[in-house]
């Protein structure tokens, strides 16, 4: 579902993007996105170490189990993103997601620019898995080449805040370069957002 991201509907009080069934509503404070560009996607590529997916029945309701049962509007939003998942059939290997980068990230597109993106991933892989994964990142972008950019929403704490922050951060790192920025705050649920751009 993760590969979907351009295929929803994003609203908040001030500003919307996209039409679609899968719908994404927001607090937003701060300024905006540019919600006039359009992304050009090429190609789409994801791993999994249990390559789960939306289509076969057991997968998505173990899937939506995830979902707290109180959750109506979750839950549609879930059954929602699976189908328009399903419809598109977005490949997902299964594989350890440091091997995977280590293999792929060498063999990039030399004329587009690639973005690794991860959402409420990097807390849950060993202290080497998330080294390995990091350093896989940063060696394709000092190589040069094609631009890259390291995209994550993830807790504060993993990406060497305090240990005790509560926040999630939207942070970005851009090759070539290497420089890093947060884009913006938020709860990690997508129930508020406070965007630093």
């Amino acid at each position: 579902m993760n590969l979907c991201w351009d295929r929803f509907a994003y609203r908040t009080a001030a500003w919307q993007w996209g039409d679609s069934a899968v719908h994404i509503a927001t607090e937003w404070t701060g300024p905006p996105p540019p919600v006039d560009a359009v992304p050009r996607i090429r190609s789409r590529a994801a791993c999994d170490l249990t390559r789960s997916t939306s289509a076969i029945r057991p997968e998505r309701l173990r899937l939506r189990a995830y979902v707290w049962a109180d959750q109506a509007e979750r839950l549609a939003r879930f059954d929602a993103a699976a189908t328009l998942a399903v419809a598109h059939g977005e490949p997902v290997e299964r594989a350890d997601a440091a091997e995977w980068l280590e293999a792929r990230l060498p063999r990039r597109a030399p004329d587009a620019l690639t973005v690794v993106y991860h959402s409420v991933f990097y807390q849950y892989p060993k202290t080497e898995t998330r080294q390995r994964i990091a350093r896989a990142i940063t060696e394709a972008g000092e190589r040069g080449g094609a631009p890259l950019a390291w995209l994550r929403l993830e807790p504060e704490a993993v990406l060497d805040g305090p240990r005790d922050s509560v926040r999630f951060l939207v942070d970005l790192i851009t090759w070539p370069g290497g420089e890093r920025r947060t884009l913006a705050t938020t709860d990690g649920h997508g129930n508020f957002v406070h965007s630093l751009l």
